[in-house]
């Protein structure tokens, strides 16, 4: 059940990767935007896949002074911004992991610290981001708390396979 559960949180990820994580407004001045809209202009939807494309494409000047919000001492962000594309990969490699090894003790660990690590590291780091002192408003949409939710439950399975794996079996 836990391997059928795997796959499952593993398609999620490779579909949520291709739908939108973050969008971007940009904020109007107050009477500006009384009279000409109720919300900001959305300047633009980013998935985790056009992320990279956009920081080293047209919009490479403006997406790199977003990820100054996001991570203000990151250089050299539009080269390292096709590691997102790992996340996908990540996600075939533990349904891969899970399904070969089911019963590895260290695979397991390697899905508890793939899938537990990613979601609470990355987790953390986007409560803790200060997004209203800028001039843009950022929205992370829900695909991208999706990923995060099915990265945890994927560390979650590992760890209950794990304790299923280490449990004394009873003598009869």
């Amino acid at each position: 059940m836990c391997r059928f559960l795997v796959s499952i949180f593993s398609l999620i990820i490779i579909i949520s990767f291709f739908l939108p994580w973050l969008s971007v407004e940009q904020i109007q001045a107050g009477a500006v935007k009384k009279v000409f809209a109720k919300e900001g202009v959305t300047i633009l939807e980013l998935s985790g896949f056009n992320i990279p494309l956009q920081a080293n494409g047209n919009n490479s000047s403006f997406i790199l002074s977003l990820t100054k919000v996001f991570s203000p001492g990151l250089r050299e962000f539009a080269h390292k911004s096709w590691l997102l594309w790992l996340v996908p990969l990540v996600a075939v490699y533990i349904n891969r992991l899970s399904k070969r090894l089911k019963k590895s003790k260290l695979a397991n660990i390697y899905i508890i610290i793939l899938g537990l690590g990613f979601s609470v590291t990355a987790g953390y780091k986007v409560i803790n981001l200060d997004l209203d002192n800028i001039i843009y408003k950022v929205e992370l949409k829900e695909w991208f708390w999706v990923i995060l939710f099915s990265f945890f439950m994927i560390g979650v399975l590992g760890l209950m396979q794990f304790n299923s794996l280490t449990a004394k079996k009873p003598k009869h």
